[in-house]
């Protein structure tokens, strides 16, 4: 790549304009990683708040488990966050491939297209970025609750 570009590049090229069926198997797996996710989080939550309550009489297993939760619930908003993203991301990739149909030969509209498809694009790697910081959470908070266990 030149240095000489028009514009600039950040990350992965953009990929041309999708149709329906693209979009849609692309909406339908990144559901699924945002689902995975708030489940994997849901459920470490739940079991930290077991914990917390079973040890009612321990401060210190209490403390490290209320910390544990915390990371977790913070886990848990940025899936369900990085799930709304991804549903907006597919909604702006739909429109651009809707206008990217009916424009035909119109410069204007097809610019418009693929303004929108690269804002999908962009959306979509922000949606991404917050899905890994939930896993990051999910394992510092395991990391958290099994340490905090064991030196308590």
């Amino acid at each position: 790549m030149d240095k000489d570009d028009d514009g600039p590049r950040q990350g992965a090229a953009l990929p041309p304009l999708s149709h329906e069926a693209e979009i849609e198997a692309v909406q339908k797996r990144l559901t699924l990683f945002a689902s995975y996710g708030a489940v994997a989080n849901l459920l470490g939550l739940l079991g930290a708040v077991g914990v917390w309550r079973l040890f009612s009489g321990q401060d210190g297993i209490q403390e490290v488990m209320m910390i544990s939760a915390m990371v977790f619930a913070l886990g848990l908003a940025a899936a369900v966050g990085s799930y709304a993203i991804f549903r907006g991301s597919t909604a702006l990739s739909r429109d651009a491939d809707a206008i990217h149909r009916e424009a035909g030969d119109d410069e204007t509209a097809l610019a418009a297209a693929r303004e929108r498809q690269t804002e999908a694009f962009g959306r979509m790697q922000s949606g991404m970025k917050i899905l890994k910081m939930s896993g990051v959470c999910f394992v510092a908070s395991a990391l958290i609750a099994i340490t905090g266990l064991f030196s308590v």
